[in-house]
């Protein structure tokens, strides 16, 4: 198994020069390890490998243990083993189980590349480790996510541009394989902003997009163009040419005095108010029923009335000078359209 070899170019995903210490630590054999902090080697032990062939290890900046595995179980700082961190699928008995190597741009996601013994069918695979979670002992996000199949034992990684490009023998040794650009690294998308005129909110461009109210998407608003037709928090999702995604959100409150139904103009006056409004609508539709709700901060109904309309004008004075101070939601509901409004009582 030793003749069979891999050759893994592996940078823009990855970051292999290592001039400031990653390296210091190693973790390795049954239980063993050494030190380079002090620029003289020293034995050290109580880590929790137990295997006479591959592992890997990785240090912070300033050469403190970050975690270290065997290709099958990862174990953080403390030697305890990482949360998701077991059964990975390297091979006990391969001579080059795993390899850790940093994402370029980031500070804390290291990926983990395995590899089967004696060209076993998982062959090589990766896994990812994101060092922010658990104050700093790390959590396995993603685990063997499959590369190449009945592939060797050998993997390297080496500075390149920002793609990833595998070389590698069969289990045979008799046929190369070359997959340039295998794995791409495309950068985040940077935030969309979102402009609001009016009731109109418009993102910065991106190839595309959807709108949320509330964290919850709207069917079929994927316009770069919104119409926000009641308060609540917006969200634009916009995806770039690579498929990458980043959001924006914005808090849309209605205040104002005057608010449209198609073909019918309504009027929330005053607004604010000491819990005495009135709501008028012209050019309304005949011979419809209209209901009026009052909702408060924590969404609980607390007034509603309905009515039959008719003719070109409808005005209702509401009173509510019994409920408290605060901002309320008040909705009109017809049959064909709600109209959500905030108001204020004070």
């Amino acid at each position: 198994m030793k003749k069979l070899l891999l050759l893994l170019f592996v940078l823009g995903l990855i970051n292999i020069s290592f001039a400031q210490n990653e390296t210091n630590i190693w973790c390795f054999g049954y239980g063993a390890g050494v030190d380079f902090n002090s620029g003289t080697p020293v034995g050290i032990n109580g880590g929790n490998t137990f295997t006479i062939e591959g592992t890997a290890s990785i240090c912070d900046t300033a050469g403190s243990l970050l975690f270290y595995t065997d290709g099958i179980t990862v174990w953080n700082k403390n030697h305890n083993v990482m949360i998701s961190g077991n059964n990975l699928d390297g091979g006990y008995s391969s001579t080059q189980s795993a390899l850790i190597v940093q994402q370029p741009g980031s500070d804390s996601i290291y990926f983990i590349f395995t590899t089967a013994e004696s060209a076993g069918s998982n062959g090589l695979r990766y896994s990812i480790v994101d060092m922010s979670l658990n104050i700093g002992e790390g959590e396995v996000i993603l685990k063997d996510e499959p590369l190449i199949g009945f592939m060797t034992e050998k993997v390297t990684a080496a500075k390149h541009s920002n793609d990833v490009t595998l070389i590698t023998l069969n289990a045979n040794g008799s046929d190369t394989l070359l997959l340039p650009d295998y794995i791409t690294v495309y950068t985040t998308p940077p935030f969309p902003i979102i402009t609001q005129n009016g009731n109109t909110l418009t993102a910065s461009p991106a190839d595309s997009y959807q709108w949320q109210l509330n964290l919850v998407d709207v069917s079929g608003a994927t316009n770069q163009t919104y119409e926000a037709t009641q308060s609540g928090l917006y969200t634009v999702i916009i995806t770039d040419s690579n498929g990458c995604t980043n959001s924006a959100t914005i808090d849309v409150v209605f205040t104002g005095m005057e608010n449209f139904f198609p073909n019918a103009h309504l009027s929330i006056y005053p607004n604010p108010s000491n819990g005495s409004f009135t709501v008028e609508m012209m050019n309304s539709i005949a011979e419809k029923e209209i209901t009026i709700k009052l909702l408060n901060a924590i969404g609980k109904e607390v007034y509603t009335v309905s009515e039959r309309i008719s003719g070109e004008k409808f005005k209702k004075e509401i009173h509510l000078t019994d409920k408290p101070y605060g901002f309320y939601l008040l909705r009109i509901e017809m049959s064909e359209f709600t109209f959500n409004q905030s108001v204020i009582l004070n």
